[in-house]
């Protein structure tokens, strides 16, 4: 575990009773048109121990984010950056398969954005199932090579129940 830095000194008070305690901390988060209700029991922050003050460093927020996600059902930062990894993909090649911007995509494999609901359920689809891979690729490709301005018609594929009937 690495060393937390924080000033010692408390900017509320002044006096250098700053250390790492753990707090009851809860908040609520607007996400995606929904609210989440995020309760972290210990949550270890820098705290006054003179005036109570506490400041929500980097690792503090991280862990925040992290039972954010968890309670939205959100991939995490790790989580996404693995998953484009096992599919051997570069963070431009996948950023370009969802159809958004590799900024993007960075801000969410560090932790600086959360992704939203919609594409999250698309990313969970790409990382699971090589079906979907290629049905993207297959979008990917259809965008790259369509007309502009032309209106692409799409047909769906029968089911196998509904291929067989029809047999």
């Amino acid at each position: 575990m690495t060393k937390r830095a924080f000033s010692p000194k408390c900017i509320m008070c002044r006096q250098r009773t700053m250390a790492l305690t753990p707090v009851h901390y809860s908040a609520k988060i607007d996400h995606d048109g929904r609210t989440y209700d995020v309760d972290i029991p210990d949550l270890e922050v820098p705290k006054c121990a003179n005036c109570g003050n506490f400041v929500l460093d980097h690792e503090a927020n991280k862990q925040i984010d992290t039972a954010f996600r968890r309670q939205a059902s959100l991939l995490t930062s790790e989580e996404i950056r693995k998953g484009i990894e096992s599919l051997g993909m570069s963070q431009q090649a996948f950023a370009d398969r969802l159809g958004i911007s590799p900024s993007t995509l960075s801000r969410w494999g560090t932790g600086a954005q959360i992704q939203q609901r919609s594409l999250n359920r698309a990313m969970r689809a790409l990382f699971v199932s090589p079906e979907a891979c290629r049905v993207y690729e297959w979008l990917e490709n259809l965008e790259k090579t369509a007309p502009q301005g032309e209106i692409i018609e799409f047909r769906r594929s029968p089911t196998p129940a509904e291929a067989e009937a029809s047999a």
